[in-house]
């Protein structure tokens, strides 16, 4: 059975409130779960706390409880298996907290934020001492812009001293990669925010002149932070704004200082344009062939994105997909021809079926202005190629490799299924009569004619 993505985070959510409940009445039932429980402080205070999980350096909603009437809120989860961190979210900041341990977890939320009332455990402890230095690094009202210069340096160097106080040396380095990133954000958005003019008190900084040579993250670290994404999108802008100044700075400059591919990846989903599908196509032409299997399947299906329309006459999506080589060949490559696309699979016997039919009309119009690729979505890519070689299959075959590589709005719902797409990219059809169907030699008859 299928459940939907918005099913699971329900049943989540129930789970997580039968625990609670569990918890009361049953406290030994809860004895194998971390517990955070916590209070609101003042008049105005959210409604709702948020506990989040982090995936490619942003925030991902895990569960969501309503405060109640006594200004209090709780979670009951299983330990994390994994070393990332979980945040505590009022919908503005994130609070970091590590989830483990059989001791409650108590936290207090007022205007200023979070802060542990009882850590419970000792990381916890830790993050609670660089909590309190990290918070020096907020904005005072009424305060010189390059005083913050001096406090920062200041604050760099306590928290130096603070990871030399790490006796769980398993810990000292994840200890250091959260601090190290932690200050790198409280720089950049304090200058993008704060900065007014150019060449002011920051040029003053040694911080400021090592961090704006080249992007200065080479590991993944940033993307288990739930800014990671904005500091990434933060530190172009304001180099665009402040140093490059009236010249573009394009976001393929910006993608050579991205020397890791999982934080180029990043970034490219990160910028997908979420209005106008023309945009959208010529953006994905350009940096889909960047990322990675998964990374593709994102960008198509699990992203915000304009949607193209399944009619006659509008824009077709331009499919991109590898052949038997490893090489990416995409639609837009057979510009003023018309395509004929044949999304098939080895598993499929009506697939196969189609395929002396397919390869008839293939030959048939050979020399005309239409071309066939087939796609195939075997998950299992050996048998795909060992299918090409045994059958000696001609015309481009393509691998996507599964459903969920098709974009969503094609809804394919079975195969075999045929595409076919005129000379400037739009469809004629996105349901095709098959290859032993008389009427598509009819159809590809008169639109050849027609040229």
């Amino acid at each position: 059975m299928y459940v939907t993505k918005e099913t699971r985070l329900m049943m989540k959510h129930l789970l997580i409130t039968l625990l609670l409940l569990a918890s009361v009445i049953y406290p030994a039932a809860a004895e194998s779960y971390v517990q955070v429980r916590g209070t609101v402080s003042g008049a105005e205070h959210p409604e709702r706390i948020s506990l989040v999980s982090v995936k490619n350096g942003q925030p991902v909603e895990y569960a969501s409880t309503a405060v109640s009437q006594e200004k209090s809120f709780g979670f009951i989860l299983e330990p994390a298996t994994d070393k990332d961190f979980y945040y505590l979210s009022d919908g503005n900041r994130y609070f970091r907290v590590a989830l483990s341990g059989a001791t409650p977890i108590t936290v207090n939320w007022t205007e200023e934020g979070f802060s542990f009332v009882h850590a419970g455990n000792t990381i916890n402890d830790f993050l609670q001492r660089w909590n309190n230095l990290n918070t020096l690094l907020v904005k005072r009202k009424g305060e010189p812009y390059g005083a913050f210069f001096t406090r920062f340096d200041s604050v760099r160097t306590q928290a130096g001293h603070l990871l030399q106080q790490i006796t769980d040396q398993s810990f000292a380095a994840e200890a250091n990669d959260l601090i190290q990133t932690d200050l790198l954000y409280r720089f950049i958005m304090y200058l993008q925010k704060n900065q007014q003019t150019y060449d002011s008190e920051e040029q003053t900084s040694a911080y400021y002149k090592d961090i704006m040579q080249t992007f200065p993250e080479s590991t993944v670290r940033l993307l288990h932070q739930p800014y990671g994404l904005s500091l990434m999108k933060a530190y172009f802008s304001y180099k665009q704004t402040y140093i490059f100044r009236g010249r573009n700075y394009e976001m393929d400059e910006q993608l050579k200082e991205l020397r890791v591919p999982e934080l180029a990846e990043a970034y490219i989903l990160g910028n997908v344009p979420t209005e106008g599908y023309d945009k959208y196509l010529a953006y994905e032409l350009k940096y889909l062939p960047l990322l990675s299997e998964k990374g593709r399947q994102m960008m198509r299906n699990d992203l915000p994105r304009p949607i193209f329309k399944m009619d006659a006459g509008e824009k077709a999506p331009n499919l991109m997909y590898s052949d038997a080589n490893g090489n990416l060949h995409a639609l837009s490559e057979f510009r003023g021809n018309y395509v004929y696309v044949d999304l098939w699979a080895t598993w499929c016997a009506p697939c196969k079926a189609e395929i002396p039919h397919l390869q008839k009309t293939e030959q048939k119009y050979k020399g005309h202005n239409i071309s066939f690729v087939s796609i195939s979505i075997d998950k299992n890519k050996a048998k795909w190629l060992q299918y090409l070689k045994e059958n000696k299959l001609t015309g481009l075959q393509l691998w996507a490799g599964n459903w969920d590589m098709l974009p969503k709005e094609m809804n394919v719902g079975s195969i075999p299924r045929f595409l076919l797409i005129d000379p400037q990219g739009n469809w004629v059809s996105s349901n095709a009569d098959r290859p032993s169907n008389p009427e598509l030699d009819k159809l590809l008859e008169s639109l050849l004619e027609k040229r």
